[in-house]
């Protein structure tokens, strides 16, 4: 079977989902992704987010909180915040979050997405450098092919 890259998912240009299927067109100039639940790639880079200890910047605070169908002022109240302080971290793209917000962050969005994640603060804080990719296997998304 034929496959591809999806780069760049939820507007995280680090992000990459390879072996994704792929069916050849009929006219055979265009290939064509096999029919994917784009909620479902990002809920994956969510979680994957949250247990690779990658960094919180706005921007992934951002993609979180949107992965999650929330509003600024819905996110803020979950975090006891207000939605400018959640307004404030989404444009500093690339500023990091303080290593509290991260963690209340952090244990908002695997509450929210069921995901099991280490409880002690030091193993909750993005200790490493944002990647120059993420990559994901198609295989680890536990996601079928869907017949066209």
């Amino acid at each position: 079977m034929k496959t591809t890259t999806i780069k760049g998912v939820g507007g995280l240009n680090y992000i990459e989902i390879r072996n994704v299927p792929i069916r050849v067109s009929k006219d055979k100039e265009i290939d064509q992704i096999v029919m994917v639940n784009l909620g479902d790639l990002e809920k994956l880079v969510a979680i994957e987010i949250i247990k690779q200890k990658i960094p919180l910047h706005g921007q992934e605070v951002m993609f979180l909180r949107k992965v999650l169908g929330l509003s600024m002022e819905k996110f803020a109240g979950c975090l006891g915040l207000t939605s400018g302080s959640i307004l404030k971290w989404e444009r500093a793209k690339e500023k990091w979050l303080t290593p509290i917000n991260e963690v209340a962050v952090r244990t908002l969005v695997a509450e929210k997405l069921k995901v099991d994640i280490p409880g002690k603060f030091s193993s909750l804080v993005g200790t490493e450098n944002i990647p120059e990719k993420l990559s994901i296997t198609w295989s680890q998304t536990g996601l079928k092919k869907k017949a066209a």
